[in-house]
Parts: C-alpha cells; sequence; structure tokens
C-alpha cells in the first residue's frame, strides 16, 4: 500500500510518503485457530520537508516480523494477536509492535 503523510501541525515537517508491504505465512491448527509468522517493509518513497535545517531529511525504512495467532469465536467474530520486532531501520526511532485484533465479518 502507498501511505500519504500530511504536515504535521505543531512542527511543519511533511514526512515523506511510504511504500508498506504486508506478509504473513499461516496454518489453521484445528477448526478454531490459525498461527503463523507475519511482518512488513516500510520505505519512505520521497524526502521530508520542513522542519529546522539540522533536521536529517534522509529517506527511512524498517522492517519487522513476528508471530500471530487467530481464534474464530463464531462464524462472524474472531480475535487476532500480532507482534511484530523491528530491524533493519535506517534514520527512523526502531521498536516494536503489538495488536490486539478484533474482526467481524459482514
Amino acid at each position: 500500500r502507498i501511505e500519504q503523510n500530511f504536515e504535521q501541525e505543531d512542527t511543519g515537517i511533511v514526512p515523506g510518503d511510504d511504500l508498506v508491504i504486508d506478509w504473513g505465512v499461516g496454518r489453521v491448527m484445528g477448526e478454531r485457530w490459525d498461527v503463523g509468522v507475519s511482518g512488513f517493509a516500510t520505505w519512505q518513497l520521497n524526502q521530508q520537508s520542513g522542519g529546522s535545517a539540522e533536521t536529517d531529511t534522509t529517506r527511512y525504512r524498517y522492517y519487522g516480523a513476528g508471530p500471530e495467532a487467530s481464534l474464530t469465536l463464531s462464524p462472524r467474530w474472531a480475535l487476532r494477536l500480532r507482534a511484530h520486532w523491528e530491524f533493519g531501520t535506517r534514520n527512523a526511532v526502531q521498536g516494536n509492535n503489538l495488536w490486539f485484533i478484533v474482526n467481524y465479518r459482514i
């Protein structure tokens, strides 16, 4: 996906737009559980503008990967837990991500 970033209200900085690729590989474990590994890669497509002259405007990139599990509660409801550890970070803050996702089928 392409993420378009807009001007930050207090800083006047306009971060560059991002290209993000999400991926995952999993296995169905019985009737209700899916488990696997998922991840992402993010690259800044164009340089940021604005901010002070000391601001490093080198394009950033970072990657993340980790375990993921999903539990089907009913034909319409499912819960998902995903954890990603970031690596290969350049010109960005490196951290970890934890998601708790509730899915509802329409």
